[in-house]
């Protein structure tokens, strides 16, 4: 079974390939927002940083904010400047 990046879902550090409209930032988010809501960071707790994010999907620091960015608009997460990226979704709050 495959998740709509192609990968098995278990498969996070599988690479990221663009797919049709599919844009790398929007995958990382999928994939953030999949680990964020199996419960693998908690409410108020931050993220990895940009720089581990980047290293661990093989994608650029910018692809990380852009993904970061949609996960803000989207009310997964809170990006504070200078601080880090938090989760802000609750699993009660769906």
């Amino acid at each position: 079974m495959t998740d709509e990046d192609g990968q098995a879902p278990e498969d996070d550090q599988a690479p990221i390939v663009p797919r049709g409209y599919n844009l790398a930032y929007e995958v990382v988010a999928r994939r953030l927002e999949r680990r964020i809501r199996a419960g693998e960071w908690g409410y108020h707790m931050p993220l990895p940083s940009e720089p581990a994010l980047a290293e661990w999907y093989g994608v650029s620091r910018t692809t990380i904010r852009s993904a970061a960015r949609l996960l803000e608009e989207r009310g997964m997460v809170e990006v504070i400047s200078g601080r880090g990226t938090y989760v802000a979704w609750r699993p009660d709050a769906s």
